[in-house]
């Protein structure tokens, strides 16, 4: 048995010792020192040399800390796995300038705020290549999409082509009785695609054809609920006259195509419920 007072002392002793070679060690390894400059700079990401570079990075990584072959061209691009940069590191050089002294890596602050600079483009980055998912962007700026040859093809049922027509243009006045007496830019540019993809989409190849036809000679008119309507008429009878029907009546649109919509303002009474 250890006497008490021996007992005491080695219980003190390895109180002091143990956090005393921690304290060591942290400062050995090269611990962060934070203060007002590496609060500032101290969250750049510098390199992790443990790390390898992504499987979607082409170029080399070196196993030593030699920034500038990173941004050479051919370089690795940064690793987002990274190490502090801190204020032990920072030394002034002959010419007044700082820099960050790693090993025998030199980084200048210039290249700290362009690797920042990259890195936080690299997070706004979608996870696909442009070949992977094209900007819908630049697809709808290409013509071919609303300009385009028909899509579907011919349709035999002369039941089901009659039937499909009769719905078909329900739904076109509709959309024009419906559309804003004086619309936006926006908007007058959304009708005008609406009747081009239609007919590029509508399931009759041959009766899109010929609306395409109309559609490229008489272009859809979208300055007001009007003009739309009533150039969709004047659409609808050079079809009626081709298949041997009567004029429609462009007057009475209202109440042929009353589609028993509510009011754009519900009542009061509505509203107050």
């Amino acid at each position: 048995m250890l006497p008490r007072f021996l007992k005491t002392f080695l219980l003190a002793s390895l109180l002091l010792i143990v956090p005393t070679l921690f304290i060591l060690y942290q400062k050995r390894s090269g611990g962060t020192e934070w203060n007002e400059w590496s609060l500032t700079y101290g969250t750049w990401d510098s390199w992790d040399v443990n790390q390898k570079p992504s499987s979607d990075i082409e170029g080399r990584h070196d196993s030593a800390l030699y920034f500038e072959d990173h941004w050479n061209a051919g370089g690795a691009a940064p690793d987002y796995q990274s190490t502090r940069i801190v204020d032990a590191d920072r030394e002034e050089e002959p010419n007044g300038a700082w820099v960050y002294r790693i090993g025998e890596t030199v980084i200048s602050i210039d290249e700290l705020e362009a690797y920042r600079q990259w890195k936080e483009s690299r997070r706004n980055e979608a996870p696909f290549s442009k070949e992977e998912m094209p900007s819908s962007a630049d697809a709808w700026q290409d013509d071919s999409v609303v300009l385009g040859n028909v899509i579907m093809p011919k349709l035999g049922n002369a039941t089901a082509k009659a039937e499909l027509g009769r719905a078909a243009w329900k739904l076109l006045h509709l959309v024009t009785l419906k559309y804003p007496e004086e619309p936006t830019t926006n908007e007058r540019a959304a009708l005008k695609s609406y009747f081009h993809l239609f007919a590029r989409l509508y399931p009759c190849g041959e009766c899109a054809a010929e609306f395409q036809a109309l559609l490229k000679e008489y272009p859809p008119q979208t300055s007001s609920r009007k003009s739309a309507s009533l150039w969709l008429c004047s659409i609808h009878n050079m079809v009626n006259a081709r298949l041997g029907k009567p004029e429609f009546d462009c007057l009475t649109l209202d109440a042929t195509y009353d589609c028993g919509c509510a009011e754009d303002d519900p009542p009061a009474s509505i509203q107050a419920d």
